[in-house]
């Protein structure tokens, strides 16, 4: 839940008094701050960059998933079929929307030990790129 105002936060601490009466507690999480959209445009250029690399190597996505599935690499690909299932074994998620500061580093490491195996490796864009 994302509060935006004074009177969402008014709201939101009106329920969480009436849930303490009631039920003598509240749970609260702080998931931590979420990617910075700066972050989120990073990997997105991330996954293009390895995705242009890894096709200028003739590296092909059946290394990478199924024989027989033979495409070239796409930002899109690298987002969906590489990223995206780190993620969600490590963090049961997604959505990189979710992903804290932290958790988009943990994915990039575990993607990176992996594309270095095939010899490509491709450093996180810098503010400025």
């Amino acid at each position: 839940m994302r509060i935006t105002s004074q009177k969402q936060l008014d709201d939101y601490y009106n329920v969480l008094i009436i849930k303490l009466g009631i039920e003598g507690f509240v749970d609260v999480t702080d998931p931590g701050r979420t990617r910075t959209p700066a972050q989120n445009n990073a990997l997105h250029l991330w996954c293009r960059w390895v995705a242009d690399e890894l096709n200028a190597n003739d590296i092909s996505t059946a290394k990478f998933f199924k024989p027989g599935f033979e495409l070239p690499f796409t930002e899109h690909i690298v987002k969906e079929n590489m990223w995206k299932p780190i993620q969600e074994a490590l963090f049961g998620s997604d959505s990189t929307k979710v992903l804290t500061t932290s958790e988009v580093s943990q994915v990039y490491d575990v993607l990176n030990r992996k594309l270095s195996e095939h010899g490509v490796f491709i450093s996180w864009p810098e503010r400025s790129e």
